[in-house]
């Protein structure tokens, strides 16, 4: 049977749209990544990458462009997609129309864990040490006196309670300190805000991001770099972060030799292959 030319065509065009996982193991995608090989090293960055992937088989159907512009700005504030220092989170936008036309595109999101956020402030050489910071429970000892954390200790062979508060104190090299206390109706509030506050990390790590909250506060108080600043805003709204020009982007096509053929199926004879 003489192979349909459309077919042909339509093969190489399937062909030449790489997967998500071809293209971070790509030498294209890493060489890229090479500019920021002060921070991070390129080909540990890409397998970390590719594991996430793999755990969370959600982010392989976000828009590529989403996913590395948040690629980017990982490997741009020198951490990797590890789950540890920051996530990759895939989440529905449904302002978007996708290709079959109905409403709703899955996009990917960064978020900077606690831990990741005190790696970064304590990077910029402003800290005497890395911040510090705490859960207040219901059964704790806690005390404060004008803004200032005085005392904070509990019985840890005990229940502590639910979650009523949480704190964060920076030193400065240069002397002096500064600190941040909020109750639970400040966390609630920042909760409310959030884009994942009804689902995600809220729900399944309070203690973490009622951390992290404590931290992003007592961050307004500390000179960060331009791009921890940007990152912590881009967190505060609902769109994913955006392709800029200069960040790295994702090849159109890989090489040929990067790419491997389309498997060839044989028509059965004495009729069409059902679409």
């Amino acid at each position: 049977m003489t192979p349909d030319p459309a077919k042909q065509e339509s093969a190489q065009i399937v062909r030449k749209q790489p997967t998500l996982e071809a293209i971070i193991n790509s030498d294209a995608f890493q060489g890229s990544l090479k500019k920021y090989a002060s921070r991070i090293d390129p080909s540990v960055f890409a397998s970390v990458a590719l594991t996430q992937t793999r755990k969370n088989p959600k982010l392989l159907q976000c828009t590529q462009s989403s996913v590395f512009a948040a690629l980017v700005r990982c490997a741009e504030l020198g951490l990797n997609p590890d789950g540890y220092y920051a996530h990759l989170i895939p989440r529905k936008n449904n302002k978007i129309k996708n290709e079959q036309g109905q409403w709703g595109v899955m996009e990917c999101h960064l978020s900077i864990d606690y831990k990741g956020l005190v790696m970064l402030t304590f990077r910029n050489g402003e800290l005497a040490e890395p911040i510090t910071a705490g859960t207040i429970c219901k059964g704790d000892v806690f005390r404060h006196n004008m803004g200032k954390v005085l005392e904070h200790s509990y019985d840890i062979e005990t229940d502590r309670g639910p979650i009523i508060g949480a704190w964060a104190i920076a030193k400065f090299i240069r002397g002096g300190e500064r600190h941040v206390i909020l109750n639970k109706k400040k966390l609630d509030r920042a909760r409310s805000a959030s884009t994942a506050g009804a689902d995600g990390p809220w729900t399944t790590d309070e203690d973490e991001m009622s951390l992290k909250t404590a931290a992003r506060n007592l961050c307004k108080w500390i000179p960060l770099p331009p791009e921890v600043h940007n990152q912590l805003l881009q967190e505060d709204s609902a769109e994913p972060i955006p392709v800029r020009q200069g960040n790295v982007t994702a090849p159109a096509a890989l090489p040929e030799a990067e790419t491997p053929e389309p498997e060839q199926i044989e028509e059965p004879k004495g009729g069409d292959l059902l679409e």
